[in-house]
């Protein structure tokens, strides 16, 4: 059985390799005599070696060749940086998601200075935000919004009550979109769980203290002779 080499490309005996557990079919990859040959090739026994990076000489006292190329572990680091801007400043540029023009930045999304401009800003990201969650889109915010004259669905206060824009009140179970609220009233549903039966004994229970204190003028009178008292 032949096989060929990697290194010269001849087809040679399975004698002609070296055996090597993690070579395919327990022999290496390169013949005999082409390991022969890399292997008799002169090192570098030079005493002392020049950095890479800031091509300052240093010592090489193992003398085992040009195995080390930087001086320190920081000359090192700051070729690879180098390295790094290098080779992304030589890869071709990429076309725009958007408007299709070159891209110069390497990493991200490749979206130019101009379409990132709009991606990041305020309204872009509140209509990606209110879309990935409640999958309403800016027309059908709109449209709820002028359906409720402009308003609180729940108040009809005509400001939002807070720093932002009006709230997307949705039902918990279902997942759709109820309408939209002022930043108290949401607040105010959600503390009372979201839950009718709860939001009725809210109610039932201010009815009940308001007419307790509407009907009871007697209370007045105590408190005015409690002070007088005093």
């Amino acid at each position: 059985m032949e096989r060929t080499c990697t290194q010269c490309g001849q087809a040679k005996p399975q004698d002609e390799f070296h055996r090597a557990a993690h070579g395919r079919q327990g022999r290496a990859a390169e013949c005999k005599t082409c390991h022969a040959a890399r292997s008799a090739k002169p090192l570098d026994r030079s005493p002392v070696l020049t950095c890479l990076n800031c091509g300052t000489e240093f010592p090489n006292p193992a003398r085992r060749g040009p195995d080390r190329k930087f001086c320190t572990a920081r000359c090192k680091d700051k070729w690879w940086q180098a390295e790094y801007q290098r080779r992304r400043q030589g890869n071709p540029l990429r076309p725009c998601k958007r408007c299709g023009g070159p891209v110069a930045h390497k990493t991200g999304l490749p979206i130019c200075q101009a379409c990132r401009v709009d991606n990041r800003s305020r309204p872009y990201r509140r209509a990606t935000i209110v879309k990935s969650r409640y999958g309403l889109t800016q027309d059908g915010y709109d449209a709820l919004l002028a359906q409720q004259g402009g308003r609180c669905a729940i108040c009809r206060a005509d400001s939002p009550g807070s720093w932002g824009d009006w709230r997307v009140d949705h039902d918990a179970v279902t997942g759709k979109v109820r309408g939209l609220l002022c930043d108290g009233c949401n607040k105010g549903i959600g503390c009372l769980q979201h839950d009718p039966d709860v939001i009725a004994a809210a109610l039932r229970y201010l009815q009940r203290h308001r007419q307790m204190q509407l009907s009871g003028p007697e209370r007045p009178k105590l408190r005015a002779a409690a002070g007088g008292a005093s």
